[in-house]
């Protein structure tokens, strides 16, 4: 009866913990979901690090192109200067040159008048003076030509530096606004890329905090849990307790109904009857020390070893003997020992097991009541319980077995006392 209450206690307690305990459960889901989104978040992280790591890497080589390009630029722009220098005194050079050949054009009339020469004879004094100024009209004519030759060479001069600076410069500029769009672009994926790593953080950060929040619940869950369950289980000491008493109360003013009645039955009968009757109550032992654990009137209705299953549920192995009675009759110890089993069985139903120190075993099965519990001693004929149906069971009986070992090594009841 006890373990019956106790079972029955145990259930109402797992039901009260049942909201507490799905509870703490969702919250392991919970908390398994965070860590796997963690790990996937992390994941993408370390992706989107190396990522930005190369981003960052490439950004530093088009940096370092383009400052070594604005380099060569500004070289290219020096020799630019010192190029334009050389043109400005070339066509300095070109324009005073043209400007002196010009004048002798005009003074020579080289190619305007073909009497020079012959106004240069004329006018000669002698012939020696004559040979003189034609050959410094010939020198005159010569140097122009040098002078036409050197205008020439350096306007054509001017024409190819002025060329080759313009190509250079275009060249550099156009690479450096290329270098520029490149460094532009990168460094825009580069910056769109860092708002990646950033929210792949904080969508991190959230997740962590949120596994926190978490696991702190579940400790506070977890924590009013054990709270809960030492209070249920005073609780539940306290009703097992009052339970147990009310139990044994029971049975004893049953026993004591019982007991009345019988004294009744007793005194309407004659003094023979009244001792046949407490012969029978107290049922004497044998040579062999067992007692058989009914008084009054029985019937034995299955005996030891091999018979038909009633119900297809037991079997059809007997260990011990069937006997019928009055439902509330009285189960007396067949002998003296210490019970070590009393409860509820499913198929046993309300039984108690009497451990006798001697290596022997004996068994009361299917009563109504219990009311010997584990750890109580009993002596010879002391009522332990009363008669019941309880169990796997078609009918009111006590089941009586004999044994050697716990629930093992049955033997015939038959062969330790007569019934």
């Amino acid at each position: 009866m006890k373990k019956i209450i106790i079972s029955g206690l145990s259930m109402a307690t797992l039901m009260l913990m049942m909201p507490t305990i799905n509870h703490a459960d969702e919250l392991d889901t919970k908390i398994q979901e965070k860590n796997l989104k963690i790990e996937e978040i992390a994941k993408d992280k370390k992706t989107a690090d190396a990522y930005l790591a190369k981003l960052a890497k490439e950004v530093a080589t088009l940096e370092a192109e383009y400052n070594d390009t604005l380099a060569e630029k500004v070289k290219s722009e020096k020799k630019l200067s010192d190029i334009q220098k050389k043109i400005v005194i070339l066509k300095d050079k070109i324009e005073k040159r043209t400007s002196q050949l010009e004048n002798q054009a005009r003074n020579a009339q080289v190619n305007a008048k073909g009497t020079a020469w012959i106004d240069i004879l004329i006018n000669s004094e002698s012939i020696g003076d004559a040979v003189s100024k034609t050959v410094a009209m010939s020198q005159l004519v010569s140097q122009s030509n040098e002078v036409i030759e050197e205008q020439k060479a350096d306007q054509d001069e001017l024409s190819t530096l002025e060329t080759k600076v313009s190509g250079e410069v275009k060249k550099v500029t156009a690479k450096t606004e290329e270098l520029a769009d490149n460094k532009k672009a990168l460094a825009a994926v580069k910056s769109e890329q860092d708002v990646k790593v950033n929210e792949i953080s904080a969508a991190l950060a959230t997740e962590k905090s949120e596994k926190v929040k978490f696991e702190k619940q579940k400790e506070e869950a977890e924590k009013k849990r054990e709270e809960e369950m030492k209070r249920i289980a005073k609780e539940q000491e306290l009703q097992a307790k009052a339970a147990a008493d009310r139990a044994q109360a029971s049975a004893k003013a049953e026993a004591a109904e019982v007991s009345r009645q019988e004294a009744e039955a007793n005194n309407t009968l004659g003094e023979t009857t009244d001792n046949v009757q407490n012969e029978e109550k107290t049922p004497k032992p044998e040579s062999s020390g067992w007692a058989n654990p009914l008084a009054g009137g029985y019937t034995i209705t299955s005996g030891f070893g091999w018979r038909p299953d009633p119900n297809g549920v037991s079997g059809n192995g007997h260990d011990g003997i069937d006997m019928a009675g009055a439902y509330g009759q009285q189960i007396m110890a067949s002998r003296g020992g210490k019970v070590v089993e009393s409860g509820f069985h499913y198929s046993a139903g309300n039984h108690i097991i009497i451990d006798h120190g001697d290596g022997y075993y004996s068994y009361y099965m299917h009563m109504s009541s219990i009311i010997s519990g584990v750890g109580q001693t009993v002596s010879q004929g002391q009522v332990i319980g009363l008669m019941g149906s309880t169990g796997n069971s078609t009918g009111t009986h006590l089941h009586f077995g004999i044994s050697t070992g716990i629930w093992s090594g049955f033997l015939n009841p038959m062969g330790f006392v007569s019934l």
